[in-house]
């Protein structure tokens, strides 16, 4: 009689863990367009771009937050957008932990805007005669430079839960590789498009004929308290 023996699998160890949850830096795979196409909640999660379907912010607290979808923005909550730059407020359970690491961290976050955020810079509606299929379009790597809490005070520290808690960060874009190779900084991540660019594929998104030239709005130095 032939016996045949189980043998169980090792038990796991220092150096078999679980892949990286998060990817910092463009979406792999390419599918991901910046600036130039429209893409579901579910393209971004299947595309690696976004991989939560039901949060606005993706990371953890360990290795930082590598995207963000942004759908709402709140000025009694000191939010706002210039394109270039964002104001984005939340607290540590709705990713303003990981956001706060990826600003320590120095990381590249990847930016999406949806159709429900409004104003010039959202994302138009996946059907133009219908305004309940949302869009969302990548508009590049931006990265924390600034963090200020709910007082109105520039902080570096971790937010907390609860409305004593929340913390807006302030975003700014990345820019556009240089052409000329000593130019580029080792180490640096950089977006595919100019702003210029980006802003032209926006009105042209849009069916702007004649797209005009971006002018920056004033960035805020100081949130007020």
């Amino acid at each position: 009689q032939c016996v045949v023996e189980t043998v169980e699998p090792p038990p796991p160890t220092k150096t078999m863990q679980r892949p990286p949850t998060t990817h910092f830096g463009h979406a792999e795979g390419g599918e991901i367009v910046e600036g130039k196409e429209l893409y579901t909640r579910k393209d971004l999660a299947i595309a690696g771009g976004h991989a939560l379907e039901h949060k606005d912010v993706h990371g953890n607290m360990k290795e930082g937050a590598d995207s963000i979808i942004v759908s709402h923005l709140e000025r009694d909550l000191r939010e706002g957008d210039g394109l270039c730059w964002l104001l984005f407020s939340c607290d540590r359970t709705n990713g303003g932990g990981a956001l706060c690491r990826s600003y320590h961290k120095k990381r590249a976050i990847r930016v999406f805007r949806s159709s429900l955020l409004g104003g010039r810079f959202s994302a138009p509606y996946l059907d133009e005669d219908e305004d309940d299929e949302i869009g969302y379009r990548y508009d590049g790597l931006y990265m924390v430079k600034a963090v200020w809490d709910v007082n109105g005070n520039e902080t570096e520290t971790f937010p907390t839960t609860g409305l004593e808690g929340w913390q807006t960060f302030f975003f700014t874009r990345l820019p556009k590789k240089p052409l000329d190779a000593k130019d580029v900084e080792p180490g640096m991540q950089y977006n595919q498009l100019g702003l210029q660019e980006l802003w032209g594929t926006i009105q042209k998104m849009r069916g702007v004929k004649r797209p005009k030239k971006f002018e920056i709005p004033p960035v805020p130095a100081k949130l007020p308290p």
